[in-house]
């Protein structure tokens, strides 16, 4: 059976450090469904902390090597720190999630 001109072409994967980019380099962290993460201050990590009166075992957790920390690069020095996710949906409006850096278990 011979396949059409039309049928989709493959697309090579290429591994770079635990994220994966395709040849045309596309970027799925600058995709409008992603929410965008940030790594908090020290300083902005307490008042947070403060005004929610938590601890940081409380927060729920993001592991390091989630493809949506990339510029992280999963590094061990950001293990217990804080990102900030802010979101907006067209139907509940803009939403802020915290979340802790976490080493995956092995």
């Amino acid at each position: 059976m011979k396949k059409s001109s039309n049928s989709k072409k493959k697309v090579n994967k290429k591994k770079i450090g635990k994220n994966e980019k395709t040849d045309n380099n596309f970027n799925y962290i600058k995709n409008e469904l992603v929410p965008v993460h940030t790594l908090m201050d020290v300083e902005e990590e307490l008042q947070l902390l403060k005004k929610y009166n938590t601890e940081r075992e409380k927060l729920p957790k993001i592991f390091i090597d989630d493809p949506a920390l990339y510029f992280l690069k999963e590094s061990t020095e950001y293990l217990n720190r804080i990102v900030k996710i802010e979101r907006n949906s067209r139907t509940a409006g803009h939403h802020i999630f915290y979340r802790v850096i976490v080493e995956r278990s092995k």
